[in-house]
């Protein structure tokens, strides 16, 4: 049988490997200086679906590293013109990026607070009680059985919000069977949102948090600057090439399907 850590879940190998790159402690003060010379009015703040913007801003880069030999000569005035230094240095950007984001993530999977580990406490004990109550009614269901038992994987504060946002999704699928269990999951789902609402805003709020939350609005912003100039040069150049110009086009989230906005109590 596996240990099962305070949150409640069974805890995950120490020597799991980060999911982002980590680069060289010369390089990551390098690059760490650099944002934070940014002036206050160029930084912007680093939106939701952090992953998804990462990905397109990688995809630019490889259509720019590609049209290089175009790009680079673009008259970019009154801004300095593109080089190729910018366009390699981009990846590295790239990768500070994705590891002060991953370094966040880490800090609010693990918290210190005594308040914010007690709110998580109480969080699981609300989530325990509303997956016993889905367990019995789709006891025959296996297709909702095996959502029920991905929503138990998983261990720390984001998998903890993200089973409840899995929870309330689930059930607006299924309201009216739901709304038939007759031991208050419906409120504690309820809840259950508003406390991970505020464990949330609490653990956004921990002094290594809060560093590092703008640390990554201005690493953000750093990548930023050099895409928009490379989707004006490209814009340029490429006028009268839709097929080329196709690759430097704007960001486009990826739609969710069935994501509920409304968050009102089930019935």
């Amino acid at each position: 049988m596996s240990r099962r850590s305070p949150s409640g879940r069974a805890g995950k190998a120490s020597n799991e490997q980060p999911d982002f790159p980590t680069l060289a402690e010369e390089r990551y003060a390098a690059l760490r200086a650099e944002a934070e010379k940014l002036a206050d009015e160029d930084v912007r703040h680093s939106p939701s679906r952090l992953q998804e913007r990462v990905k397109w801003a990688q995809s630019i880069l490889i259509a720019a590293l590609n049209s290089a030999t175009d790009l680079l000569q673009v008259p970019m005035d009154p801004d300095p013109d593109l080089t190729e230094a910018e366009l390699q240095g981009l990846g590295e950007r790239l990768d500070f990026l994705r590891q002060v984001d991953g370094e966040l993530r880490t800090v609010r999977q693990n918290p210190h607070s005594p308040l914010l580990v007690s709110r998580m406490v109480e969080a699981r004990a609300l989530e325990a009680a509303v997956i016993h109550g889905l367990d019995h009614l789709f006891r025959k269901d296996p297709k909702v059985l095996r959502q029920i038992r991905d929503i138990r994987q998983g261990d720390g504060l984001a998998d903890l919000m993200q089973d409840a946002s899995h929870l309330w999704t689930l059930w607006q699928q299924h309201k009216a069977l739901c709304r038939k269990l007759c031991r208050g999951e419906g409120q504690k789902l309820v809840q259950l949102v508003e406390l991970t609402n505020e464990l949330s805003t609490l653990s956004s709020n921990l002094p290594q948090a809060r560093e590092l939350r703008l640390l990554r609005d201005r690493a953000f912003s750093l990548v930023m600057i050099s895409i928009e100039r490379i989707r004006e040069a490209a814009a340029y150049f490429f006028f009268d090439q839709p097929e080329r110009r196709a690759e430097f086009l704007p960001f486009s989230p990826v739609s969710r399907k069935g994501r509920k906005d409304s968050r009102k109590a089930p019935a």
